[in-house]
């Protein structure tokens, strides 16, 4: 359906592992060439005070990327669970639940500021299943129904990951299901996503 999140192209997570389609995170000062002006050395002092110092931006990525490495073993475990032992091993990427994981919001788009402490990451689901949750050393995972999804927080650090799928949409989609996820927080997760995949096309 036109405008849908699409499904990630490397496997099932974007080669970049930046999330769905927004394409590589860009951090780092603006720029200059030649002569600077009384305006330009504005911009960078501005920028210099509101741009994360480097250990803050290395915490965030680093939660991040450890999420992200956790929801792709996640989503290879459900996947071999489902395959069984009888079917062969390319047959098993037509059983995964999970399809990709992509950031949103600042963190998508590469804004993230110096006090900036909270991101937003989304999970694509073929169907609407459970939140899943990854096994992450050294961070605390709190189940969040509610919001559905889970937080994953390392103190000051915290990011926060919903579910959605494009058949949330579809009438019926969360009856008969014990504890069902927010389908109002789902629909919002799918409008980020589309915000993101915008925002990506346009930088």
């Amino acid at each position: 359906e036109e405008g849908e999140p699409q499904e990630a192209t490397d496997g099932i997570f974007p080669s970049t592992m930046g999330g769905g389609g927004s394409g590589p995170m860009s951090y780092g000062p603006p720029g200059f060439k030649g002569k600077m002006t009384l305006d330009d050395h504005y911009v960078i002092t501005k920028h210099k005070n509101i741009y994360p110092k480097e250990d803050e931006l290395d915490g965030i990525l680093k939660l991040v990327t450890k999420l992200e490495e956790g929801l792709r073993s996640v989503s290879d475990e459900l996947a071999e669970a489902k395959r069984g032992d009888k079917e062969e091993e390319e047959d098993k990427e037509k059983h995964r639940d999970i399809m990709g994981v992509a950031r949103v919001g600042d963190l998508a788009k590469g804004l993230i500021l110096s006090s900036d402490v909270v991101v937003d990451i989304v999970i694509i689901s073929q169907a609407r299943v459970g939140a899943p949750s990854p096994k992450l050393e050294d961070y605390e995972l709190t189940e969040r129904l509610e919001e559905a999804g889970f937080h994953v927080s390392s103190p000051p650090l915290l990011a926060r990951v919903c579910l959605t799928s494009s058949k949330v949409k579809e009438e019926g989609a969360f009856e008969g299901l014990e504890d069902p996820l927010s389908k109002e927080k789902t629909l919002e997760a799918l409008t980020e996503l589309k915000r993101s995949n915008w925002f990506g096309s346009m930088a």
